[in-house]
């Protein structure tokens, strides 16, 4: 399951890398991050719709999980 799910991620930040040029964040992501960031009005209607079909808070968890991930990874490197 955790293959799966690291594989859902990976295609996800693939997609991100396309449609936004941004290789480390998934699309909900960094939806979110526009929207809220940058208060970009076609990325919050984007929002919108992404939280529709996967969830009330969608972009926002996946936002808030991939800074997490990052510098929690980060912190493991440094160790290293």
């Amino acid at each position: 399951m955790r293959y799966i799910f690291t594989a859902a991620v990976g295609f996800d930040q693939a997609g991100g890398s396309i449609l936004y040029g941004q290789e480390n964040f998934t699309i909900s992501s960094y939806t979110y991050y526009l929207c809220t960031k940058k208060r970009n009005q076609v990325a919050c209607h984007f929002m919108r719709l992404i939280d529709l079909i996967f969830g009330q808070n969608h972009c926002k968890r996946a936002y808030h999980w991939e800074i997490g991930k990052n510098s929690s990874d980060l912190l493991q490197i440094k160790e290293l």
